[in-house]
């Protein structure tokens, strides 16, 4: 999926367009994750990508991961790598992923 989006992005982008994406996490001068919220902000996106509606449902874990960790568990399905090349190993909670991307079973 992450292919398509990137070829459909590049057509924009090459017709003279800008592609505006508001993501809350980027990568930042030192090559890292990082975050680009903060405060309540911040912990919206949290709750946004661990499926809760009140900010106060999430655990400690998914309250504090880091950057890093989130990019891990968004990029992990039930515990397996995913085909993202840049992810790393470490992740929030080992068998979690965004819930809008698990597959609903009919």
């Amino acid at each position: 999926m992450n292919g398509s989006l990137y070829q459909i992005m590049k057509v924009i982008e090459d017709g003279g367009d800008q592609v505006y994406t508001n993501y809350a996490i980027d990568i930042g001068s030192d090559g890292q994750y990082e975050f680009t919220r903060e405060g309540f902000n911040l912990l919206r996106f949290r709750a946004d990508i661990f499926g809760y509606a009140d900010t106060e449902d999430l655990k400690t874990d998914e309250r504090n991961c880091t950057a890093e960790e989130m990019m891990q568990t968004l990029s992990t399905k039930n515990g397996t790598e995913s085909t993202f090349p840049f992810t790393r190993k470490k992740s929030c909670r080992s068998t979690a992923f965004h819930p809008v991307l698990q597959k609903k079973s009919s």
